[in-house]
């Protein structure tokens, strides 16, 4: 899914990240797609770092400690003062984003609107008159958000899908573009499956054996192995994702649940096109168990 969703941003970035009629030329120009690509690459998994001490202040003047929505998913956003405020903030549009939203994760996802404004006054009136939803917006005069966490520069990139520590999900605006609220509904779903399987009470796996050496194998051949993963504890075993280290790997499981003191077979191919030499390949598996655990296998890949 990830590269999927790159490419989708890379397409709104140059073709469809629109303000007041315009194109947003300020970072077309001099930027290609692997410039995009890597600013968004770049973002996945980062953290944004929020400063409680920052002296932001709300729309109506008053100095305030910033406070995150206490929620699992949130979205972050960043307004500069250049060109038009209120297109760019389009606040109006974000209730029913967020409703949107809200219904994939099954639970609220929040907002932090942060904006550094060139006139304080003109966006206290911008606000009074779109802030219909009374959607939290802070005043970050000073751009001290910015500075510490250095945004991207296009405003279609300065919108993040995070999770509970800042974790960043997604990157773009799902408010103005389908495309981006499409692949933010599919991140919640199943980012809101994984978190209801984390919530599961636990049980004990024990895969046997827990490394095979496959031996000799020939450029371009596969090889196969078998795995035994047995649940001894006393709740079903529920998969959320086998993880293989390298894509010469592929694994399946014969179930993805298995029940107390019940077994089911973890089948793994490898196969690699050049003669490596010696290898170590690994599966993690992934699911109610604490800690996750992986599978090792070991050979040597030798010419044709």
């Amino acid at each position: 899914m990830k590269n999927s969703y790159i490419a989708i941003v890379i397409y709104l970035i140059f073709c469809s990240f629109i303000s007041c009629g315009g194109i947003d030329t300020k970072f077309k120009v001099g930027h290609d797609n692997a410039d995009v690509e890597a600013v968004v690459n770049s973002w996945f998994g980062k953290v944004i770092t929020i400063d409680p001490t920052v002296g932001f202040i709300t729309t109506r003047g008053d100095s305030t400690d910033i406070e995150l929505p206490d929620a699992e998913y949130k979205l972050i956003r960043y307004v500069d003062g250049g060109g038009c405020t209120s297109c760019r903030l389009h606040l109006h549009k974000y209730n029913d984003a967020l409703r949107t939203l809200s219904d994939s994760a099954g639970e609220e996802v929040g907002l932090l609107c942060i904006v550094c404004p060139k006139k304080f006054g003109e966006l206290k009136r911008i606000l009074k008159i779109e802030n219909r939803g009374n959607l939290p917006v802070l005043v970050d005069m000073n751009d001290s958000l910015n500075r510490l966490n250095g945004f991207p520069e296009a405003d279609g990139l300065r919108t993040f899908l995070v999770d509970r520590d800042n974790h960043v999900l997604g990157v773009g605006d799902p408010a103005v573009n389908p495309q981006v609220m499409r692949l933010y509904t599919s991140i919640l779903t199943s980012d809101s499956v994984r978190l209801q399987r984390r919530r599961m009470p636990k049980t004990s796996l024990v895969m046997y054996p827990a490394k095979m050496n496959i031996g000799r194998i020939v450029a371009g051949d596969s090889a196969v192995g078998e795995f035994h993963l047995g649940n001894y504890g006393n709740e079903p075993f529920v998969l959320d994702a086998l993880l293989p280290s390298c894509e010469c790997v592929t694994a399946v499981l014969s179930s993805d649940t298995i029940a107390p003191h019940s077994e089911a077979i973890l089948r793994v191919v490898f196969r690699e096109d050049e003669p490596i030499g010696s290898f170590e390949r690994t599966v993690e598996v992934v699911g109610n168990i604490d800690p996750d655990f992986a599978l090792t296998i070991t050979g040597t890949v030798v010419e044709k």
